[in-house]
């Protein structure tokens, strides 16, 4: 784990993340307060994370999709889960996670009950719009 960035102990900490605040800009360090954890969320410690080339393209703006800033990028994400909405069933606060590019899909379409949720129209991706792994949580 990157010692520099503190432990999370709850949702209202001060968090952290290294991020971009414009298109092709270099990597800074961001401050903010994580959103109210939704029902169907769980709130992550990040402990470990990659960077690939879609990170880079992203926080460049290579692929002309104009992003929300600051972007965080990652996406390839492992932690520890910190605290869990009301509706999760499958984690639990302690659990060591790991997921890659997606946030969220429709889960009801041919792609998602075929196990193709990638390519699912309601595809939501890590950082897209909210913070990516290089973050604290």
């Amino acid at each position: 784990m990157y010692d520099a960035f503190p432990t999370v102990q709850s949702l209202t900490d001060k968090q952290y993340a290294m991020g971009v605040t414009a298109a092709k800009g270099k990597l800074e360090l961001l401050e903010f307060t994580p959103p109210p954890l939704g029902d169907d969320e769980v709130f992550v410690q990040v402990q470990y994370c990659g960077m690939c080339h879609s990170d880079l393209h992203t926080t460049d703006g290579d692929w002309g999709k104009a992003k929300a800033m600051p972007l965080v990028p990652g996406h390839e994400v492992v932690g520890t889960v910190k605290a869990v909405g009301s509706a999760v069933t499958e984690f639990k606060v302690g659990d060591v996670v790991g997921f890659g590019p997606q946030r969220d899909s429709c889960r009801t379409c041919e792609y998602c009950t075929a196990g193709d949720d990638n390519v699912c129209d309601k595809f939501t991706g890590l950082y897209d719009p909210k913070f990516g792994g290089y973050a604290t949580t």
